[in-house]
C-alpha cells in the first residue's frame, strides 16, 4: 500500500505539529517496500523470531529485490540471550544493523549521502533494475 490512510495522516500532521514543523499539504512516496514475514513465538513467551523474505522496494520506474535466497531474521527478547540466538551464534551468524526501507532507498538512489547501508545491501540485494510493467511484456516472454 503506497497511500496513506486518514489515521495515519492525522497520525503525522499531530506529530509534526507538536515539533512545531508544518505538516506538507502533498505527500509522495520515496520509496515504497513489500515483502513476506513469518512469525515464531515462543511458547514461553520469551521471544518472537520475525523471518522477512521476498523483499522488494520500488522507486518509479525502478525496482531492486532481495536475493532468493536471503532472509532477515529479527529475534526479539524480553532481553538476555535466548537459546535461538546462542544457536545462531554457534552458527556463526551475528547482527547486522538493518532497515528494509533504508536499505531499498539506498540501492535505488545510490547517491544518498551517508548511506551506511551498501555493505549489507551488498550481501542480501540484487542491483537494481526497471519495472516491467504489463504493457511492456511480449509475447514469448
Amino acid at each position: 500500500m503506497d497511500r496513506l490512510t486518514w489515521r495515519t495522516r492525522d497520525f503525522l500532521d499531530r506529530s509534526l505539529s507538536r515539533c512545531r514543523l508544518a505538516p506538507p499539504d502533498v505527500l509522495r512516496p520515496s520509496a515504497v517496500t513489500d515483502y513476506r514475514r513469518t512469525t515464531v513465538v515462543a511458547l514461553s513467551g520469551e521471544e518472537r523470531v520475525t523471518i522477512d523474505h521476498g523483499l522488494v522496494g520500488y522507486r518509479g520506474d525502478w525496482e531492486v529485490r532481495m536475493r532468493p535466497n536471503v532472509v532477515l531474521l529479527e529475534v526479539k527478547t524480553r532481553g538476555g540471550l535466548t537459546t535461538t540466538e546462542r544457536r545462531l551464534h554457534a552458527l556463526g551468524v551475528r547482527e547486522a544493523r538493518f532497515s528494509k526501507y533504508a536499505a531499498a532507498l539506498a540501492a535505488l538512489e545510490p547517491d544518498l549521502r551517508g548511506n551506511r547501508w551498501h555493505r549489507a545491501m551488498g550481501h542480501c540485494m540484487d542491483h537494481p533494475s526497471r519495472v516491467r510493467h504489463p504493457k511492456d511484456a511480449v509475447a514469448g516472454d
